[in-house]
């Protein structure tokens, strides 16, 4: 995957859409000029790849699909990435995967030691 970029078109085209559709609105932040309009005084969802999400902080963070598409020479660098991206939420963080995988049971891991159960 190239640095600064959304994983697939389909979530370059689906969100957004989505978002569009009920009349949400948001920010898609995949370059530096767009990052440069982000406002967080503004109510809006505010779409970024990990890459960009760098420096920034928000209240609430959805990291959606983690590790899709992720092959295991990428694990190292997507682990970072996975880092700097839960490290923006400030009060919540959800993190979904949409199957098993390295990511997945690494993190049901932490999530069972957090809870004392693990």
């Amino acid at each position: 995957m190239a640095p600064g970029r959304l994983r697939t078109a389909g979530h370059r085209r689906g969100v957004p859409l989505r978002l569009d559709k009920f009349g949400i609105p948001y920010l898609l932040t995949h370059d530096k000029a767009a990052k440069a309009q982000y406002d967080p005084l503004k109510p809006r969802v505010s779409l970024l790849t990990m890459h960009s999400s760098k420096g920034l902080e928000f209240n609430r963070v959805i990291i959606a699909g983690v590790g899709e598409g992720c092959s295991e020479e990428d694990q190292a660098t997507e682990v970072r990435l996975l880092y700097i991206a839960m490290t923006r939420a400030m009060q919540n963080l959800l993190i979904t995967s949409c199957k098993a995988g390295y990511f997945s049971e690494q993190l049901t891991a932490v999530e069972g030691r957090l809870l004392g159960v693990g």
